[in-house]
């Protein structure tokens, strides 16, 4: 006997949009059901655009975010990401490089 499948109810979810003077898009959703933020942050550059010789550049800035600055030292980001709860990660695709962080609400002072 097969189990009924409940409907799929679609729910308007509402989504803020502001640009910054550089530019830049910000998409805001807000959820309150998990105490949680979490942040998607997409560049429109990927493999796409390397050329012969620079194969990799994209991947290769990638994780450079995690290596440090001149503000923080290597994996400095990381470390305070993590004492405060929160984790991140990065990927490069041929079309989009991704940076996602996460956090409780309770580490969204964190000055990293």
């Amino acid at each position: 006997m097969r189990t009924p499948r409940r409907a799929v109810v679609r729910e308007d979810v509402k989504v803020t949009t502001h640009s910054l003077s550089n530019g830049m898009k910000i998409l805001v959703h807000e959820d309150h059901d998990v105490p949680n933020v979490a942040l998607y942050f997409f560049y429109k550059i990927g493999s796409r655009n390397e050329k012969p010789g620079t194969t990799g550049i994209s991947h290769y800035f990638e994780h450079m975010m995690f290596n440090g600055a001149k503000k923080y030292g290597p994996k400095q980001f990381d470390i305070a990401m993590e004492k405060n709860g929160g984790s991140n990660n990065a990927y490069t695709s041929r079309d989009v490089t991704v940076y996602t962080d996460w956090f409780p609400e309770t580490g969204a002072g964190t000055d990293v």
